[in-house]
């Protein structure tokens, strides 16, 4: 599950915000080891340690960064991405966004 929580930490920092549903399906597309719904729940109801170093919490059916959920700005955010493709590096320009600085 290392690479599921490298994926979470990833689009997080990219996005600010990642529903279960684009996780999965960004995930699955970009990995022959295909995970469930179910997986992403788990982390969703007990967090890794990894994802609170990295300041992402869950919220709602979402990860979220911190600063976002400790501003109100979740929401606001959402509406602004409502509708809007998102940008979906490849699997190794992807994996570079675990490093927040990137």
């Amino acid at each position: 599950m290392k690479r599921l929580i490298d994926y979470i930490i990833a689009l997080t920092n990219l996005y600010g915000i990642v529903s279960k549903q684009l996780l999965l399906d960004i995930y699955n597309s970009q990995n022959e080891e295909q995970i469930s719904l179910a997986d992403i729940e788990q982390q969703l109801k007990k967090p890794d340690a990894e994802l609170e170093q990295n300041f992402i919490y869950p919220y709602r059916q979402s990860f979220a960064h911190e600063s976002l959920i400790e501003f109100d700005e979740c929401e606001q955010l959402l509406v602004k991405q409502a509708g809007k493709p998102h940008y979906i590096p490849e699997q190794a320009e992807l994996l570079n966004y675990v490093d927040e600085y990137y």
